[in-house]
């Protein structure tokens, strides 16, 4: 019967084992990047991250000093960071990231994306309840549940520009 429990017991922690997830690993350190002085910058739209890490010949280097340059932001950071820049729309430039560790160097280049917010369509939210109160046309009376609802500005406010993680080899 003790062996019976023992054996009950072992099963129930594997399973719960089983389960389990792994810790997340932690995100790199927040930098937020400067701008230049002597240019003038679209306006921003809000921002957007670039996340940067290290790698030589035996893998993963941390505390490489990294500078990152574009036509409007500079910033200066210990790696792995995570990069804090302004989301320029149509105008946001790709970043030069140059690093070095001891007698090691390197440089890559983050071209930027355009994605669809995950905010709804375009910026409003794509699920609701609409309550029509006029009569006649499309806005008659009536309840309607679950419709999308196609606001926004039109101005593209609901596309977010992204830069992919960059991962910079220093030889």
């Amino acid at each position: 019967m003790i062996e019976e429990r023992a054996a009950r017991g072992l099963a129930l922690c594997l399973l719960l084992g089983a389960c389990a997830t792994a810790p997340a690993t932690p995100p790199p350190p927040g930098v937020q990047g400067q701008p230049r002085a002597e240019v003038v910058m679209p306006p921003a739209r809000g921002v957007t991250n670039l996340a940067v890490r290290v790698q030589g010949v035996a893998g993963e280097i941390a505390g490489a000093t990294c500078d990152l340059a574009s036509p409007y932001t500079t910033a200066r950071f210990t790696a792995p960071a995570s990069v804090a820049l302004p989301d320029l729309g149509s105008a946001t430039p790709p970043v030069t990231v140059t690093c070095a560790s001891g007698k090691l160097r390197g440089s890559a280049r983050a071209q930027p994306a355009t994605r669809v917010a995950d905010t709804g369509m375009s910026g409003w939210p794509a699920i609701g309840i609409s309550v029509g109160t006029g009569s006649g046309g499309w806005s008659g009376t009536g309840v309607s549940v679950g419709g999308f609802w196609n606001g926004g500005s039109g101005d593209g406010s609901w596309t977010k520009v992204v830069y992919p993680d960059l991962l910079v080899t220093l030889r």
